[in-house]
């Protein structure tokens, strides 16, 4: 409406929006994708960016329509202006998140609802702006007179137009200042922390207890009673839920808990930093479970789990990796932003080892695999068939009336050639041996496992890779990072890799809308700085840089190039009516800048409830908006000079190997100057007649 100033249009533009959100529900429903937090985060992102469509068309009917009346054939020709330009944009931007669609891997599983809610919400912005808005224009504003005579350019359009014109006469000056935002921030990007995604709007923490093997059940449970009741009484502490003991596939977050552990999570008020809550936590927990190993972390809803390292050496031999493990765990115990480190040999039980000495077995008669099925039998029975009474069959078992002890086991008799007793053939002994045996490949594994404290998980992650590279490893054994910095790795490829899909797609959509590559390589040139913006909101907002934050990046791609989409759009078709190339740029330019600051401004108030993070579930979305918002706010600005800016560049470059060949020719000095004349004459008609372009 400030734009505007017709209360008829903007309610036109505005139920657009509800409008285009209803159909893509309906589409998003028959593909099977549910109402969930990252489809209705998808659907709130789209809101900003529906209405675009809408709001070019009305724009461009109304200026039509002021000095010749809302008739229809006006409003068909109006529409029918710009609506190959929405098309191609609106085409752009889907074409931007229809490879997020397809990306693998767990960034594809949890952002492909996203995708393709955006994605049927921007088709069906496109169906609704060049069907309903202009049918609704009619109905809403028939009868009204035209007006007297056209709008005067305000003087907000003016000074653009002659700032334009400026700085396209200093190219050399324009192009040196946008290459220093560029490089400052890029700069700046450095400084940014990294993460797969960023922290929970609704902090927890999670306290695991590790007891043990054997440990009873009443005394787990009378311990993690007493932690709760402290926990509870803590200040910022809003929540405290248990876990004793294994609860098998019943709780999705507790399926692999062994016996002897106990998990305590712990909700925390809002805005409390999870990270220092979990160091708190563990020193005031740890006490109150005296038997128990206690290791907190905060934890992340969004992945399942805490930040965490996890780092796989395998080797020929137990003896290397246990060498190895220690030496690593002792590098990585002093890193700032690092915990609870430990690997998965240290976890032992005492265990009774039976040692058969295979020489003294055999003058008894036996083997080494008798004298295993012997003690098997002792301890565990063993099977003797089955039993048929009254209709039904029972397995039958023999075991011993009692397990033995250690000193009755040495004095089991074992039936030879002759009686011998267990201790004459065989040592027993206990020895703390491994839980689990662990192979991967075929080989013998350690697993050294730590959480990461830090917000800035790739930080922490590079000063781990640093320690690991320092430590030398012995001869076959190997090492690997299978945690959080893998899925980092592979969840940043696979976003880099559909944004370079995404602008490979964009080129060539809009070579198709053009018609020539001129103006298309001149859009993109304003892609890079979208990154300013949004890489200085990040810093200010002090997220770190995440998926959300590259898809965000991704997001951009396809608003930036719609905006140029419809300056180029309406340059074109100045320079089919004839005008030379200035003057249909500057006329382009002051035309479209009203609309181009309408959707950009639209797109970014949309997004401020997301990114003041007012709503819940709003983990992806706050990050995203961030992004979208600064990214637009300065690329907005950019475009409106850098698109004009590098067309001209190019067309000077495109035609720079004729004028070296007319150099060459001794056509030169004389033609360059004329050149340079006629150019600047042409520039300043074209800004002495700004009133007759229009507004």
């Amino acid at each position: 409406y400030v734009f505007l100033r017709r209360g008829r249009a903007t309610l036109v533009a505005v139920l657009s929006i509800p409008t285009s959100v209803a159909i893509g529900l309906l589409l998003i429903d028959h593909f099977g994708v549910t109402l969930n937090v990252m489809s209705l985060a998808g659907m709130a992102v789209a809101v900003g960016r529906v209405v675009d469509d809408a709001i070019v068309v009305t724009e461009n009917i109304h200026r039509h329509a002021r000095t010749r009346g809302y008739s229809a054939p006006v409003i068909l020709e109006a529409a029918s202006e710009v609506a190959s330009a929405i098309t191609a944009s609106t085409l752009t931007t889907v074409a931007v998140f229809a490879p997020l669609g397809l990306v693998g891997g767990i960034v594809g599983r949890v952002f492909r609802p996203f995708a393709l809610t955006v994605v049927f919400a921007l088709l069906a912005s496109l169906l609704v702006a060049v069907t309903v808005v202009p049918a609704l224009t009619l109905v809403f504003n028939r009868g009204v007179p035209p007006e007297a005579a056209e709008d005067a350019p305000s003087r907000f359009t003016k000074a653009y137009r002659r700032g334009l014109n400026w700085l396209l006469n200093h190219r050399a000056v324009s192009t040196l200042v946008c290459l220093a935002l560029l490089a400052g921030a890029f700069a700046l990007a450095g400084r940014l922390g990294t993460s797969f995604l960023p922290s929970d709007e609704h902090p927890q923490v999670t306290v695991h207890a590790s007891f043990p093997e054997g440990a009873q059940l009443a005394m787990m449970d009378r311990e993690a009673r007493q932690a709760e009741d402290a926990l509870l009484k803590r200040p910022g502490v809003t929540r405290v839920v248990s876990v004793v003991g294994s609860v098998g596939g019943s709780n999705p977050f507790m399926n692999y808990q062994a016996p002897n552990d106990a998990t305590i999570m712990v909700d925390l008020e809002p805005g409390t930093d999870p990270n220092a809550a979990a160091t708190a936590i563990q020193k005031q927990v740890a006490p109150l479970m005296p038997d128990a190993r206690v290791q907190a972390a905060a934890y992340s809803a969004a992945t399942g789990g805490t930040n965490s390292i996890q780092l796989v050496f395998s080797g020929p031999n137990e003896d290397a990796l246990r060498d190895v493990a220690a030496r690593v765990e002792e590098r990585l115990q002093s890193l700032d932003g690092l915990t609870n480190v430990t690997d998965t040999l240290r976890k032992q039980t005492d265990t009774v080892v039976v040692e058969v000495d295979g020489a003294a077995a055999a003058r008894y008669g036996l083997t080494t695999g008798q004298v295993l099925q012997a003690v098997h039998a002792a301890l565990s029975g063993y099977d003797a068939g089955t039993i048929r009474l009254n209709g039904h069959t029972y397995p039958l078992g023999v075991h011993l009336s009692r397990t033995p002890d250690l000193e009755a086991l040495r004095q089991l008799t074992l039936h030879g050639t002759q009686d011998v007793k267990l201790a004459d053939v065989a040592s027993v002994s206990v020895k703390p041996q491994p839980t689990a045996i662990n192979r991967r490949n075929q080989q013998p594994f350690v697993m050294i496992t730590g959480d990461i404290t830090a917000e800035d998980v790739g930080s922490v992650t590079a000063a781990v890779a640093r320690e690991v590279a320092a430590v030398h490893l012995p001869p076959g054994v190997s090492a690997q990072d299978v945690g959080v910095t893998a899925t980092m790795r592979e969840g940043f490829t696979q976003m880099a890799e559909a944004m370079v899909a995404a602008i490979l797609v964009v080129y060539m959509i809009m070579l198709l809308t053009f018609g020539e590559g001129l103006a298309p390589l001149a859009i993109l040139f304003s892609l890079p700085f979208a990154a300013v913006g949004a890489i200085f909101a990040l810093y200010v907002s002090g997220y770190t840089f995440s998926i959300p934050a590259m898809i965000g990046m991704l997001m951009l791609i396809g608003i930036v190039v719609t905006n140029a989409i419809v300056l180029m759009d309406r340059f074109q078709q100045q320079r089919r009516l004839g005008l030379e190339v200035r003057e249909a740029l500057l006329e382009a330019a002051s035309t479209r800048l009203r609309p181009i600051l309408m959707t950009a401004l639209a797109t970014m108030f949309a997004l401020v409830p997301l990114a003041l993070g007012l709503s819940e579930g709003s983990l992806i979305s706050s990050t995203l908006a961030v992004v979208v918002i600064g990214g637009l706010f300065t690329s907005t600005l950019l475009t409106l000079v850098v698109v004009p800016m590098a067309y001209e560049n190019l067309r000077w470059l495109a035609a720079w190997p004729g004028r070296v060949w007319a150099r060459a020719r001794g056509e030169g000095a004389g033609t360059r100057a004329g050149e340079r004349a006629g150019a600047r004459a042409t520039a300043a008609d074209a800004v002495g007649e700004t009133g007759a372009a229009g507004d």
